[in-house]
C-alpha cells in the first residue's frame, strides 16, 4: 500500500465471523486497527471500508475448524443466528463500516463438508443434523427481511449511537425517510437475570410501536410465511416526557413512532 504513493484506492474489504455470544463486538478493534494503519500511510479508500463476508453467524453444529487449530464452534439455534444477524449489521455500520454483505448467500452450503460456512445461510439445504428440510426458511430469513424493511432507506451517514454497552445495552437511532427508528438490544449472555428494563428518550412522539426482530417461534419450520409479518411480536407503549420504558429479553427490538 505504501507503494501507491498517496494515490487512493476504492475499497478496503475485510471479513468477520465468530459466534453469536458477543463476537460481533470484536469487529470494532479490527476495523480501528485497519483504519489506523491505512491512515498512517496517508491513504483512504474512496468508497470506505466494506465487510464482504459477514457470518450472521450460523445455526446448527459445525465440525471443528481445521484452520483454527481445531476450534469447535458451539451449537447455535436459529434464534441465536437471527439475533446476531441484526447486531452484526447495525453495530458494524454504526462504527463506520460502509457496507456489509452476508456470506455465502441466502441458502446454506459452501464446500458441503459440514464446516462452519455450510451453516451461515438463511435457508436450509437439506443436509446434516438439525436441518429442517431443503428449502425451509430459517428465522434469520424473516429477520433479515424485516430489518431491510425497517432500515433500507436510512441515512447511513447519520447513525446515532444512543447507548453503547452501558449495562450491556445497545441502542442505535436511524433516520428512515425522515422518521426515526431505534434498534435496541441487551446482551443477556454477559449479564445476569432474564430481562433488562430501560428508559429510552424517543423525543416528541405520543406512543411507540415496539417490534421484536425475531419471529415468535423456535424455528422457521413452524412459520407460515403467508402470515408475514404477523408472527413478530409487537406492542405499543405510551411515551411520557419524551421517554418510553421497555423491557428487553434475549431478542432485540425495533422502535418506531406511532
Amino acid at each position: 500500500m505504501a507503494k501507491l504513493n498517496g494515490k487512493y484506492f476504492d475499497i478496503f474489504d475485510f471479513h468477520w465471523y465468530g459466534n453469536a455470544t458477543g463476537d460481533y463486538l470484536k469487529v470494532r478493534d479490527i476495523y480501528e486497527y485497519i483504519k489506523q494503519k491505512i491512515d498512517e500511510r496517508d491513504l483512504s479508500p474512496t468508497e470506505g471500508y466494506w465487510i464482504t463476508e459477514m457470518g450472521g453467524t450460523y445455526s446448527g453444529d459445525p465440525l471443528p475448524l481445521k484452520f483454527e487449530n481445531g476450534y469447535d464452534p458451539p451449537f447455535q439455534t436459529e434464534k441465536q443466528q437471527a439475533i446476531d444477524l441484526v447486531k452484526r449489521y447495525v453495530y458494524s455500520l454504526s462504527i463506520g463500516v460502509e457496507k456489509v454483505f452476508m456470506a455465502f448467500g441466502l441458502k446454506e452450503g459452501f464446500k458441503y463438508d459440514e464446516g462452519y460456512f455450510d451453516f451461515t445461510g438463511f435457508i436450509y439445504d437439506g443436509k446434516y443434523e438439525y436441518d429442517k428440510g431443503k428449502g425451509v426458511k430459517k428465522l434469520s430469513y424473516y429477520t433479515y427481511k424485516l430489518m431491510t424493511e425497517k432500515l433500507e432507506d436510512s441515512d447511513w451517514d447519520n447513525i446515532e449511537t444512543v447507548i453503547d454497552g452501558t449495562d450491556n445495552v445497545y441502542a442505535y437511532k436511524f433516520t428512515n425517510q425522515g422518521k426515526p427508528v431505534w434498534v435496541v438490544w441487551w446482551d443477556y449472555f454477559d449479564d445476569s437475570g432474564s430481562s433488562k428494563t430501560i428508559t429510552l428518550n424517543v423525543g416528541n412522539i405520543n406512543s411507540a410501536k415496539i417490534t421484536e426482530a425475531v419471529p415468535n417461534a423456535d424455528s422457521g419450520a413452524e412459520i407460515d410465511e403467508n402470515d408475514y409479518p404477523n408472527f413478530f411480536k409487537t406492542e405499543t407503549k405510551i411515551v411520557s416526557g419524551g421517554n418510553v420504558t421497555i423491557t428487553l429479553g434475549g431478542s432485540l427490538v425495533f422502535i418506531e413512532g406511532k
